[in-house]
């Protein structure tokens, strides 16, 4: 659904907690693992969509390890382990390539 966390209006899951896009995903697969996935887990789906997001726009793509990862207009989408609560956005802008994400699926910057 969508929310409002930082005066923007964000992705969330439906416990209020800030989804994020990884910008070096280049297509719907994740290229975000080991270490990487400790810090960003994944949204493991599949998702049913709530307020301000449309169904059709969600997805999901086949991780290494079998499981689904939720996908948002193709982007895989991430927590962020610094947001152990709803309505955190620590993990905003984090390396330049972690961002939240908007209802049209773009990165908030």
């Amino acid at each position: 659904m969508i929310a409002t966390i930082d005066g923007k209006q964000v992705l969330v899951d439906q416990t209020g907690r800030a989804l994020y896009l990884y910008t070096l995903d280049t297509t719907d697969k994740s290229t975000c693992k080991g270490g990487c996935a400790t810090t960003w887990p994944p949204l493991i789906g599949p998702a049913t969509a709530g307020a301000g997001v449309t169904q059709a726009d969600l997805g999901t793509s086949r991780r290494n390890d079998g499981s689904q990862q939720v996908t948002y207009f193709s982007h895989p989408l991430y927590y962020f382990a610094g947001d152990p609560q709803p309505g955190q956005a620590n993990g905003e802008g984090i390396g330049g390539s972690f961002f939240l994400v908007d209802a049209q699926g773009q990165a908030v910057k």
